[in-house]
């Protein structure tokens, strides 16, 4: 390799041979920080010497030698005796004789690398051979590495003394050197700019930098060079290389900086070590000038993290313990101190257990649940019973619920045995109390809060109990109505905690229908009540006073969720993204489930069953099924849900043999749970089970006061199960019990219960019911119910005679299907239309005579285009077009086919060879002439005529 900034040096070298050649013997030493290019050197000067023809002979030092006599010089000599083997004087003298005998008449270089590794009988050889060269045809040319203490005194003192000894010390390389580096594999410009990062990093080490350039090359585009270097696991086993060669002392040191970190003083550092102050201040320079440290911290974090994981640093606890009491004489910052005893897996000294209380709490309130576990974990082993264990488990509870809940089991049961043999402070109470309502054990948790004294009505302890109760209340209605004394009783005096504490109305608005009005007539007043925006205010009230360090997640889990159950999706999809963004960057893996679980429920509501099946598995990515409590009913609803609306129905058997906790039934989760088994049921051709699953539902909702369809509408499962058993008069008067109950009028719901309604009524009625059902979704966008109401719409449509509506509707629930993945669901429903093959008109005896059903079904086809706008001409055998061919041109009616089948402008633009610009100036010509808004309206107005795209 091309040497870089050794210019001089090299001149220096020649010079020297030259005055050997003429017979001025020379021995030059050539010395530097480990690493820094002397071997380099002195390799590229020999293969210049040998290709000037020159002899050259090589030999070199090894630590592991360096015990073994003559080792070094037997290199240099083969040819010796065993008399004069045993005789040092006798040795030196006859490889000497060997040496200058075989220069042969021709300029003798010797080349000894690593000469401070050298054995003592070989450095009495160099001694001698340094003092007979001075009249010789000889050079002799040695490297070695600066220490902190004198390897070789005896041969430095040599070089001093004699006037035909000289020293060349090299240093690292200059930024100017590294940009000429660098310069080999990027242009000159950009090696200039990035010289000086590479500089800081390294210090102009030659070595760490090629280590640096290895593994950079190819990290950046198509193969280059990075502008920042690359620490891999090339650089730092370099590094440490480099740092082992450097000598014991320089180790040490190099040590004792990694372990005390940023609280490194060189004070501190000598008392750590125990070591000389001269010796200490060598070695610090000595790793200055080799690249390693600047001052007292290394240049690049990854060589210390390297001497940290040396398997050869075998005092690395006792020195992270001995740095934690020298920290904590000298007043050394708390979370230090922890650090290194946890690092230590020490806390044996009497202040420990206390510095790590006080630092795991810390930690905790700034949600680095990691690091309070360590520090509760070590001074849990620690700890000797008593109340200091007693917080230290409750504490070990909190910490695990944050990171992972399903570890917490082990320490929630200490805690209870704890409870059961002393009784437990108050904070330590309810954290069992907590725990246990989120598993389902509704019996313990009552057990401790009735066995526990009256919990103190201030400050977090208030907060917490406030909240919890509203968790309570919210989701276990049977259990609170039996405890809700407890919860008055404490917080009726003492601290405000109105925020958390206010009751939020048990149930979304309560727009009903007037006494006595039909069935499909709108409510006297279907607004968002005054209780709706109660319930939206308290929750938003709870999420801006949560705190994301707190342990317990039910309570601002449950608010978002009153959100979503208020039909303010926006709403809780912003509170999501806000408290997941905050989970991620703080490793809270429980919340990043809840929250995920949340959004899985936003996204089923609005029908899009792939992000709701998505975010449901993310859930139990981040906390698994087993410890989810009586929460797991709701992302394993949404599985089940999804699977079955994707005709999964295998997956979601499987989803449903999963082992829930029998409480669950008890809460407000199992009510989603039972309405995904029952919607399954109806899927795979079960409806006594389905109808069985949604009775149940409607009883549980209605005894706890939360029969609201905007929660559950289970009378709409009800009703579709009883029209497949052939009992439409019951179907129909569950769904008129519907719209009478409180948000029985909301779009999604009554759209819903329009196209159950439809299934069971005579055929005439079908159209008008499904038409309106899909309106509403379209407003409403509900992918998956809208999917099914133009399915039911698209055979309305075909039991009529209308064919091509049946067709335009098939189609559109056919590309939805596709983007819900729903194609198992759309085959079934739609085995005709989805391959475009149009069966006969059905002739239905119940609706008349077929004269009769044939007229209606030519005075519906009439209505319908009339109310399109469209021109209407008889054609042969009374077939008719629509007027929308005839007002658009053939451009403009190839681009508005494409977008009613749900293709994008850039799409539609692909496919016919044009602009996207192009298309967007055909849709506005489109929309103008056909009096519609959107594309979404395309399907219905462009009539008959269909172009296949």
């Amino acid at each position: 390799m091309e040497l870089v900034e050794r210019t001089k040096e090299m001149r220096s070298l020649d010079q020297f041979l030259g005055e050997a050649d003429a017979g001025s013997g020379k021995a030059v030493l050539i010395s530097g920080p480990v690493a820094t290019g002397k071997t380099e050197l002195s390799v590229a000067f020999s293969r210049k010497v040998a290709e000037a023809g020159a002899r050259v002979i090589n030999a070199f030092g090894s630590a592991e030698e360096r015990d073994i006599p003559l080792a070094v010089l037997r290199q240099l000599a083969v040819d010796i005796t065993r008399d004069e083997a045993a005789d040092p004087y006798r040795l030196t003298r006859a490889i000497s004789g060997q040496l200058l005998d075989a220069a042969g008449g021709l300029p003798l270089l010797v080349v000894i690398d690593d000469v401070h590794f050298i054995d003592s009988a070989s450095l009495h050889g160099v001694l001698q051979l340094i003092r007979r060269i001075r009249t010789e045809r000889v050079m002799l040319l040695m490297t070695h590495a600066d220490h902190p203490t004198p390897t070789v005194p005896a041969l430095h003192a040599e070089l001093l003394r004699s006037p035909h000894c000289h020293r060349l010390t090299l240093a690292p390389l200059s930024a100017d050197g590294v940009a000429e580096l660098l310069a080999r594999d990027v242009d000159a410009e950009r090696a200039a700019r990035w010289a000086s990062d590479w500089h800081a990093l390294t210090g102009g080490n030659p070595l760490l930098l090629r280590a640096f350039r290895q593994e950079s090359l190819g990290a950046g585009e198509s193969g280059s060079l990075t502008a920042r270097p690359v620490a891999g696991e090339t650089f730092t086993d370099v590094a440490l290389a480099c740092l082992h060669r450097s000598g014991a002392i320089a180790l040490d040191v190099a040590r004792g900086i990694a372990v005390l970190g940023h609280d490194v003083t060189a004070d501190l550092l000598a008392r750590l070590l125990g070591a000389d102050p001269v010796e200490l201040h060598r070695a610090v320079r000595i790793l200055n000038s080799g690249g390693f440290l600047e001052s007292l911290r290394f240049r690049h974090p990854a060589v210390r993290a390297a001497v940290l994981k040396d398997p050869a640093f075998d005092r690395l606890t006792a020195w992270h313990h001995a740095a934690a009491e020298l920290l904590e004489a000298e007043g050394g910052t708390p979370d230090r101190v922890a650090e290194h005893l946890v690092a230590a897996d020490r806390a044996d000294a009497p202040w420990s257990i206390s510095v790590l209380l006080d630092v795991a709490a810390e930690a905790l309130r700034r949600n680095d649940g990691k690091f309070a576990l360590r520090c509760l974990e070590l001074a849990h082993r620690e700890s000797p019973p008593g109340p200091e264990r007693t917080e230290i488990v409750g504490m070990l509870v909190r910490a695990e619920w944050q990171v992972s809940p399903a570890r917490a089991h082990t320490y929630l049961a200490e805690l209870l045995d704890i409870w059961r043999e002393h009784g437990l402070p108050d904070r330590e109470a309810l954290t069992v109390v907590k725990a246990q309502l989120w598993h389902g054990r509704t019996a313990e948790a009552v057990e401790v809060l009735k066995g526990t004294g009256e919990f103190p009505v201030d400050g977090d302890a208030a907060t917490d109990l406030a909240g919890l109760r509203s968790w309570v209340r919210a989701s276990y209605p049977d259990l609170f109505r039996d405890i809700e004394s407890l919860f008055e009783r404490r917080l009726t005096h003492g601290a405000d905690v109105s925020v958390i504490y206010e009751p939020p109305p048990p149930v979304p608005p309560l727009a009903t229908a007037p006494p006595g009005a039909a069935p499909g007539s709108p409510p006297a007043d279907a607004s968002k009540g005054a209780s709706d925006r109660a319930l939206v205010r308290h929750a938003e009230s709870v999420l801006r006073n949560y705190r994301m360090g707190d342990w317990w997640m039910a309570a601002p889990s449950a608010a978002i969720l009153d959100l979503v159950y208020a039909d303010q999706p926006m709403r809780a999809e912003r509170w999501c993204s806000r408290l997941l963004q905050e989970a991620e960057s703080r490793g809270m893996r429980g919340w990043r489930g809840l929250i995920h679980a949340i959004r899985g429920e936003i996204a089923r509501r609005g029908g899009r069953i792939l992000q709701a099946e998505e975010s449901s598995r993310a859930a139990f990515d981040q906390v698994p099924p087993r410890s989810w409590g009586v929460m797991v009913g709701l992302p394993l609803a949404n599985l089940i849900g999804a699977a079955t609306a994707r005709g999964a129905h295998e997956e979601a058997e499987a989803h449903l043999e999963r082992s829930v906790p029998e409480a669950m039934f008890g809460t407000r989760f199992g009510l989603h749970y039972l309405e995904a088994q029952g919607h399954h049921n109806l899927a795979v051709g079960r409806p006594q089970a389905a109808l069985r699953h949604f009775l149940i539902c409607g009883r549980r909702m209605a005894g706890w006061d939360m029969d609201v369809p905007v929660l559950i509408p289970w009378r709409t499962g009800a009703a579709e199960a009883l029209v497949r058993l052939g009992d439409r008069a019951g179907a129909l008067r569950h769904l008129d019990e519907q719209l009478e109950r409180p948000t029985g009028y909301h779009p999604r719901i009554r759209a819903a219960a329009l196209r159950v309604r439809a299934s069971a009524v005579e055929s005439r009625r079908r159209v008008s019911l499904l038409r309106e059902a899909t309106e509403l979704q379209r407003d409403w966008r509900h992918d998956f119910e809208l999917l099914r109401a133009l399915a039911d719409l698209s055979h309305a449509y075909q039991h009529i005679g209308e064919q091509h509506l049946a067709r335009t509707t098939a189609r559109r629930a056919w590309h939805l299907a596709e983007r819900c993945r729903a194609e198992p669901l759309a085959r079934r429903l739609l085995p005709s239309y989805a391959t475009g093959q149009v069966p006969p008109p059905q002739r239905d005896g119940a609706d008349g005579p077929s004269g009769q059903r044939e007229e209606h079904g030519r005075e519906n086809a009439r209505e319908r285009r009339a109310e399109s706008g469209a021109t209407v001409e008889a054609g042969q055998d009374g077939a008719q077009e629509s007027g929308s061919d005839a007002v658009l041109s053939a451009a403009e009616l190839r681009v508005a086919e494409l977008a009613s089948l749900g293709h994008t402008n850039r799409q539609i633009a692909g496919k016919l060879y044009i602009t996207v610009s192009t298309v967007e100036q055909h849709l506005t010509r489109v929309y103008r002439k056909l009096s519609v808004s959107r594309r979404a309206d395309l399907p219905d107005r462009l009539g008959v005529r269909r172009c296949e795209a």
